[in-house]
C-alpha cells in the first residue's frame, strides 16, 4: 500500500484567489479514508520547475498525482517527467486527462478518467502491484507497453461522503489576499470559494460534453445540512464570513436551493455571499429570497449580444430579453451583478462582436469579463471548428488561453482583431462613468492595487 501521496496543481500563470478545490477535496478523501500522508504541491505562488523538483525531492512521495487541464498541459507533462525521476508512481487526472487520455498516457504511469476520489483510493490500496485490471476508470500500460483501458467508474452519488476540502494543505493566507469575488463591495473581504454541487444540466457547446464526462449526466448536491456545517467550519477555522459558490450553475435545482436557504436561517449563519448562475434560472422571487439570506453578488453567463451566436453557436438556451430583465431585477433587489462575455465565436461577425460590447456597456452590470472564444478539446465547440475547413485549430495547448490566447485561426477574417476588440471592451466598460469609480477605488488601498494589477495582468 502507498504510504505517501503528493497531488500537484501546475498553475504557472494567472495567480488568483481560487484555491484548487478539486485537488483539496481529493486530498481530504485520501487522508481520511487511507490515513496516509497527503500533501499538495500548488504552483500558483511558486511557478518554477526548480521549486517543483526541490519539493518532490524533499517530500519523496511514493505516488504523485498531477492535475491536467488543457492550459496547464505542457507544465503538467514536465512535472510528470520530474516526478518519474524521483522514482514515484505518476498518475494523471483532471479534465484534459479525462477528455484526451491518449495525450497523457505516455507521460504518466496511470491516467484517471472522471472523478478521482475512489479511483485513487483503490490505486493507493494496491500499488505498487502491477495488477491494475480491476480498477475502474483508468488507462495504463501493461508490461509490454500496451495501453489497457478499464471500464468507466460511476460517479460518487453522496457528495457529503467526500469530506471538507483540505484547504489546510494550501497557502490560504495568500489566497485570501488575491480573493476578488466580492471586490465590488470591499477590497478587504476575507472570503473563500465553496462548491455545493458537481455537474451542470445544460448543454452549452463550450463546456459539454466535458462536464458530463467528468461529473455524469445529473447534478449532485451536498445536503443543505452538510453544506451549512462546511460553511461553519470555514468561518471558525479561517475567520471568514464571505463566500462565493463556484458551482457551474448555482441553484439549478430551486427546491434544493430553498432548502439550503432555510438551513442558513435555521443555523443563523449571517454570511455574505455570491454565486455563478444563468439568467434564465433566476426570477425576482428567487433573487429576493437569495438576498434575504445574504447573497449580494451574482455572476451571469451571458456570452454574446447576438441571438444568432447564442442559439446557433453556443446552444445557450437564453434570450437577450432574459439578459436585460434579470440584470434589472438584480439592481432592483439590491444585488451587484457581473457578466461573462465571449468574443470571437467561429463565424461571428465584427458587427456581432460589437453587439456584445454594446450590450455590456448599456447594461446595468457592475462588472464584466470579456474572454476569447476557446474551443477546449472534447467540447462540441471544438468539434464544430475542427470539422469546418474555414478554421485551423492550434496544436499547441498553451494557445488555449481564454484570457489572451488565439487557439484557432479563421481563414476568412479577423483573428488579429480579437485581442483589440477584447481590450476595447474592457476599457470602454470600466471607463464608463457608471463604473469608473469602482476602478479608482482600487488606488486607495494596498489590497485594491494588488488586485487591480492581477486583473489587468491577465489580459496584457
Amino acid at each position: 500500500m502507498i504510504k505517501s501521496i503528493c497531488l500537484v496543481f501546475p498553475r504557472f500563470k494567472y495567480p488568483s484567489g481560487d484555491p484548487p478545490l478539486g485537488l483539496c477535496s481529493l486530498a481530504a478523501y485520501l487522508r481520511d479514508r487511507l490515513k496516509v500522508e497527503v500533501s499538495i504541491l500548488d504552483a500558483t505562488f511558486h511557478p518554477s520547475l526548480d521549486y517543483v523538483s526541490q519539493y518532490l525531492k524533499s517530500k519523496k512521495p511514493e505516488l504523485v498525482g498531477i492535475y491536467f487541464s488543457t492550459l496547464m498541459y505542457e507544465k503538467a507533462r514536465l512535472i510528470a517527467q520530474i516526478a518519474k525521476k524521483t522514482g514515484a508512481i505518476v498518475v494523471g487526472g483532471g479534465p484534459h486527462a479525462t477528455i484526451s487520455p491518449e495525450s497523457v498516457i505516455d507521460d504518466v504511469d496511470i491516467t484517471v478518467l472522471g472523478e478521482g476520489e475512489e479511483t485513487l483510493r483503490e490505486l493507493a490500496m494496491i500499488l505498487p502491484s502491477l495488477d491494475l485490471s480491476q480498477i475502474k476508470g483508468i488507462w495504463y500500460k501493461d508490461g509490454q507497453g500496451n495501453v489497457r483501458k478499464t471500464p468507466p467508474r460511476d460517479v460518487m452519488v453522496n457528495l457529503d461522503y467526500i469530506g471538507f476540502p483540505a484547504l489546510d494543505l494550501v497557502e490560504m493566507e495568500r489566497y485570501f489576499l488575491y480573493w476578488h469575488y466580492l471586490d465590488i463591495m470591499t477590497f478587504s473581504a476575507r472570503g473563500i470559494n465553496i462548491m455545493s454541487s458537481r455537474g451542470c444540466p445544460f448543454s452549452c457547446t463550450f463546456c459539454q460534453p466535458t462536464l458530463k464526462k467528468l461529473f455524469g449526466d445529473k447534478v449532485r448536491y451536498k445536503s443543505p445540512d452538510y453544506l451549512a456545517e462546511e460553511i461553519t467550519y470555514y468561518m471558525h477555522t479561517f475567520n471568514v464570513n464571505m463566500f462565493f459558490f463556484h458551482d457551474d450553475t448555482f441553484a439549478a435545482d430551486k427546491t434544493w436551493a430553498n432548502s439550503f436557504f432555510d438551513m442558513l436561517e435555521k443555523r443563523r449563519l449571517n454570511i455574505v455571499w455570491g454565486c455563478n448562475t444563468r439568467v434564465n434560472n433566476m426570477d425576482e422571487s428567487m433573487m429576493r429570497r437569495m438576498y434575504e439570506v445574504g447573497c449580494r453578488v451574482i455572476h451571469f453567463g451571458i456570452e454574446s449580444g447576438s441571438q444568432r451566436v447564442l442559439d446557433e453557436i453556443y446552444a445557450k438556451r437564453i434570450t437577450l430579453d432574459h439578459v436585460n430583465k434579470v440584470i434589472e431585477i438584480a439592481k432592483r433587489v439590491g444585488m451587484y451583478s457581473s457578466g461573462f462575455f465571449i468574443l470571437g465565436a467561429p463565424g461571428e461577425t465584427k458587427m456581432e462582436m460589437n453587439k456584445t460590447i454594446k450590450l455590456a456597456l448599456s447594461s446595468g452590470l457592475n462588472e464584466a469579463a470579456f474572454s476569447i472564444a476557446t474551443p477546449l478539446p472534447g467540447t462540441m465547440l471544438y468539434d464544430m471548428i475542427k470539422n469546418d475547413r474555414n478554421f485551423t485549430i492550434s496544436k499547441d495547448y498553451s494557445d488555449f488561453d481564454y484570457y489572451r490566447g488565439l487557439s484557432y485561426a479563421d481563414h476568412n477574417s479577423r483573428n488579429r482583431q480579437l485581442i483589440l476588440a477584447q481590450r476595447k471592451a474592457l476599457f470602454l466598460f470600466y471607463l464608463h462613468p457608471l463604473r469608473l469609480q469602482y476602478i479608482l477605488r482600487h488606488f486607495f488601498s494596498f489590497r485594491g492595487m494588488v488586485k487591480l494589477y492581477i486583473k489587468i495582468r491577465r489580459f496584457f
